[in-house]
């Protein structure tokens, strides 16, 4: 890691009416700071101008804790944690004369060859500087970028292309790879999770309690056989079998008002995520959000009490068609195994791309079923298949933990949802800025 320190004294014409620094200079303290880390290594603006490298800034975020004010003698650390490639990132905290933190800060630079206007890679002027502060980190990734092996992988997704060959496979999956880690999406989707974790027992009890209004005859004990198969739900079984066979009107009142509160609050963080991952700001009203939010949260329960009904209505068939000789047994097995994953599928990828297309402030740019929504699909049946087999084999939560293993269970199963879910979305956001990078030359500013 690189860490460099300078200091600035705050003038008067840099402060508003209220004495405090105006918010637009931090970007040029930020400059200050980062001209004069660059200067320490022996290395300077005029120098790559010369090499022909320009460096014009891509991206500039502040966060303001506390005002400076005339006069001040503020200390400016900048921070390089990561070897540069295309792009650099400088990360800033200012601290007052009482060493009190005052504004972090981050700037993203790109390496833009002057005489074409393209984006290029980092001169090796800067990574030679940067090496040994950084090479502890970088040893394996160099090595493997290095490689033969690598080179050739990364030439043939940059010949596959989307949308009428305008944007590279390899694009796509460098701006990917970069936003996931860039967005902190493990940290966003703990988030998410937590909103969704406090609806899911009130809307497993309005799910369950519609059963018995339901004039299917088989829908009951098909609904306990399928508890009984999933290890998250066995300590819950009793209950459930409760539930579902007694009807409880004022069960099924409460369930349904707290259950749509607070899975609304769960789409409603889950859009918010959403408009951060996409840089969006979001310009409807917060009963607009609210409404969408509980639209979002209907669909959602429709689609599962609706999987559910095709599963009981499909396996009858079924069965119906085995008694009656059009089908043989070994077929049935595999039938069966079939529509449950087809029924899954299609529900699933419903489900997902009408919260990608209606649930952020701005979702035009994408088709209903995106590619995006597609994968998040197959990554959640991916994840919930290897899950339910790590539980049945290896988890021992209920051993461990005993009946309050199973919600232990679960709420780790919404948290990785969440995260299928939101790099789903980063697929989408990442296709689009693959496509503006490719339209768009850097702007120097």
């Amino acid at each position: 890691m690189f860490i460099y320190s300078t200091q600035v004294r705050v003038r008067y014409a840099e402060t508003d009416q209220m004495g405090f620094v105006y918010y637009g200079n931090y970007a040029t303290y930020y400059e200050v700071a980062r001209v004069e880390s660059l200067r320490s290594l022996g290395l300077s603006y005029k120098i790559l101008e010369e090499k022909g490298i320009l460096m014009p800034v891509t991206e500039n975020a502040s966060k303001y804790i506390r005002p400076a004010r005339y006069d001040d003698l503020l200390t400016i650390q900048v921070v390089v944690k990561e070897m540069p490639a295309k792009r650099i990132t400088f990360i800033y905290e200012i601290y007052n004369e009482d060493k009190k933190l005052i504004n972090l800060g981050e700037t993203v630079l790109a390496f833009v060859n002057k005489e074409t206007g393209r984006a290029c890679d980092a001169p090796p002027g800067i990574t030679d500087l940067l090496k040994p502060f950084l090479m502890a980190k970088i040893n394996f990734t160099r090595y493997l970028t290095d490689s033969r092996t690598f080179k050739n992988l990364v030439q043939r997704l940059d010949n596959i292309h989307l949308r009428n060959k305008e944007v590279s496979i390899y694009k796509i999956l460098e701006n990917l790879f970069s936003n996931i880690k860039n967005d902190d999406i493990l940290h966003k989707a703990s988030s998410v999770a937590y909103s969704f974790t406090l609806a899911v027992f009130p809307t497993i009890i309005f799910l369950f309690s519609l059963i018995p209004y339901v004039p299917l005859p088989d829908i009951r004990a098909n609904i306990i056989e399928l508890v009984g198969e999933v290890a998250m739900l066995k300590q819950v079984g009793q209950t459930i079998h409760d539930v579902v066979n007694k009807p409880r009107g004022d069960l099924l009142s409460f369930s349904v008002l707290l259950s749509v509160f607070l899975s609304s609050n769960g789409m409603m963080e889950l859009a918010q995520t959403f408009n951060k991952i996409y840089k969006t700001i979001e310009k409807r009203s917060y009963w607009v959000t609210r409404l969408i939010a509980t639209f979002l949260t209907f669909i959602l329960a429709l689609v599962l009490f609706v999987s559910l009904i095709l599963l009981t209505v499909g396996n009858s068939i079924l069965e119906f068609m085995v008694e009656n000789g059009f089908l043989t047994q070994g077929f049935l097995i595999y039938s069966i195994l079939a529509l449950k994953f087809l029924v899954l599928f299609i529900m699933l990828q419903f489900t997902i791309s009408v919260i990608y297309y209606f649930g952020p402030a701005l979702h035009h740019r994408w088709k209903f079923v995106s590619i995006g929504s597609v994968v998040a699909t197959l990554l959640a049946i991916l994840v919930s298949y290897f899950f339910s087999f790590y539980i049945s084999n290896f988890g021992g939560y209920n051993k461990l933990y005993g009946s309050i293993g199973a919600m232990i269970a679960l709420m780790v199963w919404i948290y990785l949802i969440s995260i299928t879910l939101l790099i789903g979305y980063e697929v989408n956001a990442s296709i689009d800025q693959a496509a503006a990078q490719n339209d768009e030359k850097p702007e120097i500013i």
